[in-house]
C-alpha cells in the first residue's frame, strides 16, 4: 500500500467515523423524542400496565444493543485509522503523524450507560405516568 492509498483509506475511515457519530446522536434524539411524545399523549391511550412495561423493556434493550454496536463500530474505525497512521509513519521517516487515543473499554461502556440510562428513565416515566395520573384523579 502506497501513501496515497493509505491516506484515502484514512480519510474514508475518518468520514465513516464522523457519520456514525452523527447518526448515533440523531437516533438517540429520535428515540428520546418518541418517548417524550408517548409520555405527553399517553392520557389519550388506554394501554395495559404490563404492555407498557414490556414496551419500555423492549425499547431500552433495543437501544442498548444499538448503542453497543455503534460504539464497537467507532472503536473499530479508530483502530483501523491508527493502523494506517502506523504504516504511514513507517513509510515517511521525517513526518510523524499522531495516533488517536483509543477509548478503553470502560470509556465506551460508560457512554453506552449514559445513553441507555436516559432511555430507561424516559421509559420509566412513561410507565409511571399513568399511575401518577390515576392517583391525582382520586
Amino acid at each position: 500500500m502506497n501513501r496515497e492509498e493509505a491516506m484515502q483509506i484514512y480519510k474514508d475511515r475518518s468520514e465513516k467515523f464522523k457519520n456514525t457519530q452523527v447518526l448515533q446522536w440523531k437516533m438517540n434524539v429520535s428515540i428520546w423524542t418518541l418517548l417524550a411524545l408517548a409520555i405527553f399523549y399517553k392520557h389519550t391511550l388506554s394501554l395495559d400496565l404490563y404492555f407498557q412495561i414490556v414496551i419500555g423493556i423492549i425499547l431500552t434493550t433495543i437501544h442498548f444493543w444499538y448503542c453497543f454496536k455503534v460504539q464497537k463500530s467507532l472503536q473499530s474505525d479508530k483502530s483501523k485509522k491508527n493502523e494506517i497512521i502506523e504504516k504511514l509513519n513507517k513509510l515517511d521517516g521525517d513526518v510523524k503523524l499522531a495516533q488517536e487515543n483509543e477509548m478503553k473499554i470502560w470509556d465506551w461502556i460508560s457512554w453506552i450507560i449514559i445513553q441507555v440510562a436516559i432511555t430507561a428513565t424516559l421509559a420509566l416515566i412513561f410507565i409511571l405516568s399513568s399511575s401518577l395520573n390515576h392517583s391525582n384523579c382520586n
